[in-house]
This record gives structure tokens, sequence and C-alpha cells, in this order.
């Protein structure tokens, strides 16, 4: 059977999601970077309820997905904006992913409560990548 999600999902799901089918358990105290897709899979879950994040460090890019948006934060390298440039390499860019899916609209300026939202978890996420980079979520 073929069936069409449309919603965000990377590959860091698959854990959780096998996991999920197989009824193991998972470790409470360990981060699981990634959602069990199952209920998704199964037409029980419409929206993914959890972001997505995604930094490359040499150049500071980093990226925050959710159901609806997108933040974008690239300190390291030009991207090309929807504003002509005008918005400083420093600043946060943020796109309604479900009505821009070419992100030409830059809507920080319009929604500055997601962006603040976004940008706390976006430093959650670098956050936790740092602590697994130091080995200290796998002590035991």
């Amino acid at each position: 059977e073929h069936k069409e999600i449309n919603l965000p999902a990377v590959t860091s799901d698959y854990f959780p999601t096998i996991c999920d089918i197989l009824g193991c358990n998972i470790k409470s105290d360990r981060p699981i970077d990634g959602i069990s897709l199952l209920d998704i899979l199964k037409g029980k879950q419409n929206e993914r309820n959890a972001e997505i994040g995604f930094q490359y460090t040499p150049q500071q890019q980093m990226a925050l997905i959710g159901d609806r948006y997108k933040l974008v934060h690239n300190l390291g390298a030009q991207r090309p904006k929807s504003d002509n440039g005008t918005t400083k390499i420093s600043d946060y860019e943020l796109y309604d992913i479900l009505n821009d899916e070419s992100e030409s609209e830059n809507i920080a300026g319009k929604h500055p409560e997601i962006v603040e939202r976004m940008k706390k978890n976006m430093k959650s996420f670098v956050e936790s990548c740092a602590k697994s980079n130091r080995g200290e979520d796998y002590e035991n």
C-alpha cells in the first residue's frame, strides 16, 4: 500500500519508529533524536508536534523545522535572501513552509513571538548536540 505523508520527517525518526513497531523499551534517560512516526503512518496523528533541528558547525548554519515554520540562522555564509539582501546575516529568518514552499518570503518581522519560541528550541537543540559531542549524555 502506498501512503503519502505531508509533514517533515528525518532519518533520526527511524530508530524510535522501529522500536515502537517492535515494542522495544527505549531507556528514558538517554536523549533520542527523532520521534516515532508509527501513529502518523497509521493515520492516528496528522502533525509531527516536534521540531527537527539541523546544524552545520564549520559555517555556523542552523535551521529548525516544525509542522508549519522553518527558522534559519546562518552566521557563517551568505544565503540567498527573499528580501533582496536586506536581512543581516546575524538575523534569523522565518518561513511558512506550508504556504511558501520556495521560502521566498522571510516573515520573521511579522511573527516575533514564533521566532523567539523557535530560537529557544534551536538553542536547546544546539546545546544537546554539544553535550552529545562531549559524551556527556552517555556517561553510564
